[in-house]
């Protein structure tokens, strides 16, 4: 495979790796590929690496702990609550670690096994952390992880069976992302944050856009994505991009960024027709996965704005209570994901009922993260405690 290192703002080309941003103007920097071919997967690969083709890796640098090819599922509940006709609900919490961030990782320690960097270290909400830990304890890579305080005890508890260095830091995530970006300049680490400032790690969501692709043998009409600062959203983005440069499909779905209204400045920004502000809000969300309030990194939510806006695409912010909600919807479709991961079921029903998706498109659901990443109460009631069938019967 070749590919190119390029800004995406001023477009200087960097040979030397790894690069993380642009040295000249500080852009987002992307990878750019000369694939030789349309047909680009490779079913006797393992994991993600059937794409290696479209990513920054050989095969013989596989990485992988068998994730990817997760289910995509065609939705019964949501389909008929909203009338839409063809609903797909792609479960990203059947990865090995229980969530999306299992394909960043399966890259990201590829490149730093290839350039025989024994040390990586990553800033995490929980989901990241844990997946890399995975990675790295069965690669024989050591790792610093740096966690937001009131990062769920679950995720933390995930990461910490994996043997890494586990720190809390005080404050919000970007606190957590600050200190990542200074370890790795101080001690030369391999800095696999899944934000944008790792294009290495990005490029590993892009599969799951080629599993879609495979599985539904089209580009959807809707694809609708959870978002924190949004390189999940770039990477599907991108991927349906080199699947049209290639003349595999002839249209590029319409994204959506769906943020909590607690923790939204990519989704508020759009809406509101502004730039990116770092978030102020000082109460979080329940969707702990997506609350980044992108302080010191504003122009990711602004490039996840352009990427939102390239092919027609919107934003949706929910309440507290709509995002239980979306918990309970996909609960009804047998699938149980974690708050941030079921956001996309209360973000369809609210396009349905604005009229924006119309019921004879097709919409795929992107669940990020499995529900045991972070339980929720979904009920306030107490459960009734009985010890015979009378008083059982007095319940119903």
């Amino acid at each position: 495979m070749t590919y190119s290192l390029i800004c995406t703002k001023c477009k200087t080309i960097y040979i030397k790796e790894p690069v993380y941003k642009c040295e000249k103007c500080g852009g987002i920097i992307d990878i750019e590929y000369k694939p030789d071919g349309a047909e680009f997967r490779k079913d006797n690969a393992e994991g993600v690496f059937k794409y290696s083709k479209l990513l920054p890796v050989s095969l013989d640098q596989n990485t992988s702990l068998g994730e990817g090819e997760t289910p995509l599922i065609k939705s019964s509940f949501l389909s008929k609550e909203t009338g839409i006709r063809e609903v797909w609900l792609k479960n990203e919490g059947c990865n090995p670690s229980g969530s999306f961030k299992d394909r960043a990782s399966a890259v990201a320690i590829s490149k730093c096994r290839q350039w025989g960097m024994d040390t990586a270290v990553i800033a995490s909400s929980g989901n990241a952390s844990g997946s890399a830990a995975a990675y790295c304890a069965r690669y024989n890579v050591k790792l610093v992880v740096l966690v937001p305080e009131r990062t769920p005890e679950n995720k933390i508890a995930q990461a910490l069976a994996h043997d890494p260095t586990v720190v809390k830091v005080k404050g919000a995530y970007s606190n957590s992302f600050r200190m990542a970006k200074e370890l790795a300049e101080e001690f030369g680490w391999f800095n696999i944050t899944s934000t944008f400032i790792n294009p290495y790690v990005r490029e590993g969501y892009k599969t799951i856009a080629y599993e879609l692709f495979y599985g539904l043998k089209k580009a959807p009409d809707w694809i609708i994505i959870p978002v924190g600062a949004g390189p999940i959203f770039a990477a599907v983005y991108k991927a349906f991009f080199e699947m049209k440069s290639l003349g595999l499909v002839d249209k590029i779905p319409r994204l959506v960024c769906v943020q909590a209204k607690r923790c939204s400045p990519i989704a508020g920004a759009f809406l509101n027709e502004e730039s990116v502000n770092a978030w102020e809000g000082s109460e979080p969300t329940i969707a702990s996965g997506i609350n980044d309030d992108l302080n010191g990194y504003t122009e990711d939510g602004d490039y996840t704005i352009d990427c939102i806006k390239a092919f027609d695409g919107t934003a949706v912010v929910l309440e507290e209570d709509e995002i239980l909600k979306s918990i309970l919807q996909l609960g009804q479709e047998g699938i149980y994901a974690e708050p941030a991961g079921a956001v996309g079921a209360g973000a369809l029903i609210k396009l349905k009922q604005e009229k924006t998706i119309k019921e004879n498109e097709s919409a795929v659901i992107i669940v990020t993260g499995n529900g045991l990443k972070n339980p929720q109460p979904i009920k306030d009631k107490k459960l009734p405690v009985i010890d015979s069938i009378e008083e059982f019967n007095e319940l119903i």
